[in-house]
């Protein structure tokens, strides 16, 4: 997945900066984007426009799921450069990707130099967060309301919420002592059980299933990506694969841990049941628990209040899109697919204006379609033998794909949209006055816009 640059003149200076300066920015700036849910085209797009706008051209880059690499060979032959980056654990924080794509652009237009650009990445990156109390809320909110969509009621989506935030607390220990992600989920989960176990002993609760379900769905989200979904369908094969296999194994670590907490609390006498729910529920309560699920989420990812209100209106768009379709006797993969195609060319075309990462932004947007009637139905399936859940299992990994499907191509249409604009818009001005924008600055005006082309390839 190697990928050869064109040949470009520097932006803005006669002298080009050092490329071990410009290679390791351009590196910290790819392994962040990455790390954050960016695609690899995305990630590649950017890495190749900082070096070529300063001065490095004939420049490779390859991503694959755990690394980064950026090769130059110098015009006369001399002098070959390659580093490689180390990506670390995916962790979407809408705030800090912002502050990074910003330094990107103003990097790529010459407004920023780099070891100025440098300093500021690194003051990004350390910039103190929000109080970790803030996490927990999102992570509270978000398994209220897919406990919500699962017909609980209120001691059961409190218990949820509560649940949640304890598994939350679990996995960023399990993080910081490295331990693998396939044993944080387990572990996860297995918490889940025994809170659910100790809740009905200790409150009216009568739906222990969906407690442990909404809580260890919240495990899930970032886990099916949709630039997995982006990587597979427009060719950069390896790094789908390797997020997909990862979605795979970490969703594995869910049903293993939960399976192993429902057998040892039978034991101690302790039996709960997962018995089939049938939540009958109206469009205003489905559409406020998909509020919760994006405000959650939102709130989880470092969100301003005024995204945060927005962001719960898509994710309330997009589940009112969901239920129309779906109850005009459309398939249930076909409605969730119909709805990630609107958030997709919502979330494009508002990037700009609303100052937000289109990747990011998306992925929140998308997070009340995540499938988790299907998962406690597989649940539920394999705590019963019942041999249908294996097919619930199924059923959700194909919407998790047809999320991605549909929200790759609501980008496609809302990005063509933009690049065919902004072309338009530089020949209006060629030809009104002989005014012709850089090609710098009209690379950084869509630097993180999705083109669904290889970034080497390139059209008149």
């Amino acid at each position: 997945m190697t990928t050869p640059s064109r040949r470009q003149p520097p932006a803005r200076d006669d002298v080009a900066p050092p490329a071990h300066d410009i290679f390791s920015f351009a590196l910290r700036i790819g392994e962040a984007l990455l790390r954050n849910g960016a695609s690899s085209e995305v990630v590649t797009r950017a890495l190749l426009a900082l070096s070529r706008t300063n001065g490095y051209t004939d420049c490779t880059v390859n991503v694959t799921m755990g690394q980064i690499t950026l090769g130059y060979l110098s015009p006369d032959g001399s002098h070959p450069v390659t580093r490689v980056k180390n990506v670390g654990s995916p962790e979407l924080d809408i705030r800090t990707l912002t502050a990074i794509e910003h330094l990107a652009t103003d990097t790529v237009t010459g407004r920023v130099g780099i070891r100025e650009a440098s300093d500021r990445l690194g003051e990004i990156l350390t910039e103190e967060r929000p109080a970790f109390i803030v996490r927990l809320a999102g992570a509270f909110l978000m398994a209220v309301g897919f406990a919500w969509l699962l017909g609980a009621d209120l001691v059961a989506a409190t218990v949820a919420g509560a649940t949640a935030t304890l598994t939350e607390i679990l996995a960023t220990a399990a993080q910081r002592i490295t331990l693998p992600p396939f044993y944080a989920r387990a572990m996860s989960s297995l918490l889940a059980v025994g809170a659910a176990a100790l809740a009905t002993s200790l409150t009216p609760l009568t739906q222990p299933g969906v407690v442990i379900t909404a809580s260890i769905v919240t495990q899930l989200v970032g886990s099916a990506s949709v630039s997995a979904v982006q990587d597979l369908l427009t060719g950069w094969l390896l790094t789908a694969c390797g997020r997909l296999i990862e979605a795979a194994l970490l969703t594995t670590g869910l049903v293993v841990g939960t399976m192993g907490g429902l057998t040892l609390a039978e034991k101690a006498g302790r039996s709960l049941e997962l018995t089939a729910v049938q939540p009958a529920l109206d469009l205003f309560q489905t559409s406020v628990a998909a509020v919760l699920i994006a405000a959650g989420y939102a709130v989880y990812c470092q969100a301003g209040p005024r995204s945060i209100i927005l962001f719960s209106l898509l994710g309330a768009l997009g589940h009112l899109v969901y239920t129309v379709s779906d109850r005009s006797g459309v398939s249930g993969m076909s409605s969730t697919a119909a709805a990630a195609t609107v958030l997709g060319i919502l979330t494009v075309l508002l990037a700009r204006p609303m100052n937000w990462p289109a990747s990011g932004a998306l992925d929140i947007a998308v997070i009340p379609l995540v499938p988790g009637m299907a998962f406690y139905q597989a649940l539920a399936g394999f705590v019963n033998h019942d041999a249908s859940a294996a097919a619930h299992l199924f059923e959700g990994l194909a919407t998790s794909i047809a999320i991605g499907a549909g929200a790759v191509l609501g980008q496609f249409v809302s990005s063509r949209v933009l690049w065919q604009a902004r072309r338009a818009q530089v020949n209006h001005l060629a030809k009104r006055d002989g005014t012709s924008i850089a090609e710098a600055e009209f690379e950084a005006q869509g630097l993180t816009t999705p083109d669904f082309r290889r970034p080497f390839h390139r059209q008149a």
